[in-house]
């Protein structure tokens, strides 16, 4: 429970830096709300993988590995915020804040299984060379 907690506080700082960004990029350079929703997702995954690894789940897993599973995550999420937001402003024709609101309730609930369960999982304990078992 704890740990869903410290993931929904992450959670709301990427998602106001997800809904500044999008919301910036639409009204002030008319970008068109697929692709800002892109922006923002972008902007929001630095504080989103840093957070989530050191904070939520406190991976002590190889940096490599764990940035390589969050990428691959979130590339289907940014696919996932683009559909959603393409099927609320091009086929229901609802404004663009609805599929900003429909991504940021959708996408953590995908991210925390998968952020749990695979991205920073723990993998067993690792030993350090000397205390390796050796057989008798």
């Amino acid at each position: 429970m704890v740990k869903a907690i410290r993931f929904g506080l992450v959670g709301v700082l990427s998602g106001a830096i997800f809904s500044v960004v999008t919301a910036l990029f639409v009204r002030l350079a008319g970008t068109d709300p697929k692709l800002a929703s892109v922006a923002g997702y972008l902007a929001s995954m630095p504080l989103n993988f840093v957070g989530n690894r050191r904070f939520s789940f406190r991976s002590a897993g190889s940096l490599a590995g764990d940035l390589t599973r969050f990428a691959l995550l979130h590339t289907f999420n940014i696919l996932l915020t683009v559909l959603s937001m393409g099927v609320v402003v091009d086929l229901l024709r609802l404004h663009y804040a609805v599929g900003m609101v429909g991504a940021i309730i959708l996408v953590p609930l995908v991210n925390f299984a998968a952020m749990n369960w695979w991205v920073f999982r723990r993998r067993g304990i690792q030993r350090e060379p000397s205390q390796s078992v050796r057989p008798k």
